[in-house]
């Protein structure tokens, strides 16, 4: 990652309250993808391997409904994130990613945030933190959409 890149990371909001030498430990960890339109970053039923952040454009996220066919369910823009569950279980992912036009994202394997976590343990458990916190925000979301269709 390049510096200005260290610097677009204040811009989201999971980074905005880290130190800077910190968010330079991240970026040497952080891998940067553009995607065309159309574009799958990831799709439904793969290993999740990773987590990213969209730092430029916008990207859909698809199911497939009961009668087969693939749904736009959530829109996620520039600063916001997706896949943090791939950082703490792997599992297979529950959704298609696809780029609605150009988009650039930052990636972060779990195999990165494993070295972050050995090299700056401090910087690594703050990540935790933070990707903790954005878990049960997705959580609390989810159940209230929930209760909302009860």
């Amino acid at each position: 990652m390049t510096q200005a890149n260290v610097d677009e990371l204040f811009q989201i909001p999971m980074f905005e309250n880290m130190e800077r030498s910190d968010l330079t430990v991240i970026a040497g960890h952080i891998t940067v993808r553009k995607l065309e339109p159309g574009e799958v970053l990831f799709a439904e039923g793969e290993p999740g391997e990773f987590m990213c952040f969209i730092l430029e454009g916008s990207v859909d996220v698809l199911q497939e409904n009961a009668a087969g066919k693939s749904v736009v369910i959530n829109q996620v823009s520039r600063g916001r994130s997706l896949g943090e569950m791939s950082l703490i279980d792997g599992t297979a992912r529950s959704a298609t990613v696809k780029a609605r036009g150009d988009a650039v994202v930052l990636i972060l394997t779990r195999e990165g945030f494993s070295r972050l976590i050995e090299v700056r343990p401090k910087v690594g458990v703050a990540l935790l933190l933070e990707v903790s916190r954005l878990i049960c925000q997705h959580l609390k979301k989810q159940s209230s959409r929930v209760a909302d269709l009860l």
